[in-house]
């Protein structure tokens, strides 16, 4: 039969760590005519060996539909490679005698091992060292030179790096120079007077007057009456990386966060706690009757605080809760929520929401009236306060006449960048509105003259920040 003018080999496959069958498309003439090659992560090869470390399952004609597969009895390792290849022996051991049979497929076998022995060597052809034709080097003169200029570029690598070391140390002495002359201050010497100013140098620091002396000891001067330091070295330098800021994590929407403490905080570090609670509501109003009004107060914003906690106070986490907004109803109001701070450790902070405005009856009395309470200072535990405030109250309600007057605003945010203002209502409905900036106070609201019932204004949701030093 004829064989087709295949590549005899199949793959490399790249392995799963699951997969252990290998097709091939290749005609042989029995099962050990294949070569399994394994290759590791490293690039080396292993020749696998028949039966204990692989079957093979050959097509029943290898004619028509040469190949089989190949059964691994182990999968190999993830990113592991199998190459199939043909390994038929370079030999030929059929014998023709005279008067004996002559067979049609015998002859067609013969002539196949003689093309696939002939595809088997061009396979490992193809894989070599080649050279034009016209070439008077050899392979192995090509390869010698090739190695000789990886070795040569090696080297020349080498040498690059060796003068960036060099230069490195020119550059490091150079300034130890520099360092050392300190652009001519003089060294400071027994019994010379110094006028003022000065500058001059004792025991490698650098000190300046401050005022004139007859050779005081810049070195023994504790109190720092003739002379202060005026330089650092680097060593001192290098400790004033301590107390830098690292990072900073803003939680400023609605929810339950963790903050992280950041891995180059040293336990000399600390974290700056800000918060604000949220705010209040302003209350809402049923429909008023006639000739009369119904004025919802202001919510109240929510309290603020900085609040300072240790590497220890502070533990690896701390759990972040961030309130929502309060909303305004139509009839009275809704507290706003408290923000919290509560560290792995033993440090914790509440920032306290605001107080919900409450609705002034039905009625025509001329006068003012209270809106939300603003809520009390924040509670810290195991923490340094730096700056504490209570939430803002709301603003006053105020009556006129029975159908007119000025609906409040709400508490105004420690954060807020403006505040609404009381709003002058006459024989109207209206819905209130929110203060600026987070835990805000809402407005309070409006039902004059049977005008129809009204929604106080929405409390801000709560925020807090947490800027952490080395």
């Amino acid at each position: 039969m004829t064989v087709a003018a295949t590549i005899r080999k199949a793959g490399p496959y790249t392995c799963n760590g699951v997969q252990v069958a290998f097709p091939f498309s290749f005609k042989v003439f029995q099962a050990s005519d294949v070569v399994v090659t394994q290759t590791d992560l490293s690039a080396a090869e292993t020749t696998l060996t028949l039966t204990s470390q692989y079957t093979i399952t050959l097509n029943a004609n290898q004619d028509s539909t040469p190949g089989g597969t190949v059964t691994l009895l182990a999968a190999p390792a993830n990113l592991f490679l199998i190459t199939l290849s043909s390994g038929v022996a370079l030999s030929q051991s059929t014998v023709l005698t005279n008067n004996g049979g002559f067979f049609p497929a015998t002859v067609n076998d013969m002539a196949d091992r003689a093309t696939i022995q002939i595809q088997q060597l061009q396979e490992q052809v193809n894989r070599s060292v080649k050279v034009p034709i016209s070439s008077s080097a050899s392979p192995d003169a090509l390869v010698a030179s090739v190695n000789a200029a990886a070795s040569a570029a090696a080297g020349s690598a080498a040498a690059a790096a060796g003068s960036v070391v060099s230069a490195a140390a020119q550059v490091a002495l150079a300034q130890a120079a520099v360092a050392s002359a300190y652009v001519g201050i003089p060294t400071w010497a027994v019994g010379v007077s110094y006028t003022h100013p000065s500058v001059t140098i004792r025991s490698g620091l650098t000190y300046i007057t401050v005022q004139a002396n007859a050779g005081n000891d810049p070195a023994t001067d504790s109190t720092n009456t003739y002379w202060r330091r005026w330089a650092f070295t680097d060593a001192q330098l290098a400790l004033a990386t301590t107390g830098r800021l690292i990072d900073v994590q803003i939680f400023s929407t609605v929810g339950t966060f963790t903050y992280t403490r950041p891995a180059g905080m040293s336990s000399a570090g600390f974290a700056i706690v800000k918060g604000i609670g949220g705010g209040g509501s302003g209350a809402g109003c049923p429909n008023s009757t006639a000739s009369n009004c119904n004025i919802g107060g202001g919510g109240a914003a929510g309290s603020y605080a900085e609040v300072m906690f240790t590497y220890t106070q502070l533990g690896a986490t701390a759990a972040v809760v961030i309130p929502g907004t309060a909303a305004g109803v139509s009839a009275g109001g809704t507290n706003g929520g408290d923000t919290t701070f509560t560290c792995a450790a033993t440090g914790v902070a509440t920032f306290y929401g605001g107080g919900q405005g409450s609705t002034t009856g039905n009625g025509s009395a001329i006068g003012s009236f209270s809106g939300g309470a603003g809520p009390s200072f924040p509670l810290v535990v195991n923490g340094t306060v730096l700056l504490s405030v209570r939430g803002a109250s709301s603003e006053l309600c105020h009556r006129m006449t029975a159908t007119s007057g000025f609906a409040p605003g709400g508490g105004r945010s420690y954060l807020g960048s403006y505040g609404s203002s009381p709003q002058f209502f006459s024989s109207v409905s209206f819905n209130g509105g929110s203060q600026s900036g987070p835990g805000g106070g809402g407005n309070g609201s409006v039902s004059a003259n049977a005008a129809g019932a009204s929604a106080g204004g929405t409390g801000q949701i709560g925020w807090l920040a947490v800027y952490s030093y080395a």
